[in-house]
């Protein structure tokens, strides 16, 4: 499993300098999850993700630049 949550990161440059989370930490309810299979299909901060990602759905498909459509990806990112 893998939770990822910017705030208990600091920043840093590459991926190789990243601190996994201790195995006790328990997801908040902003987190998204990734995990493999159906375990976190309902935790409240996937459910959220998947919600502004369908807000974003028609809007990213109707668009044809490959610039605009990696604008709307960074939209995504900064609302999560």
């Amino acid at each position: 499993m893998c939770c990822y949550n910017p705030s208990h990161y600091a920043p840093v440059e590459t991926d190789e300098e990243r601190v996994p989370l201790s195995s006790s930490y328990v997801p908040s309810s902003t987190d998204v999850v990734c995990a493999r299979g159906r375990q976190y299909w309902n935790h409240t901060g996937n459910k959220l993700y998947r919600g502004i990602i369908a807000d974003y759905t028609a809007r990213y498909c109707e668009t044809k630049n490959k610039m605009e459509k990696s604008l709307i990806v960074m939209e995504i990112i900064n609302k999560v």
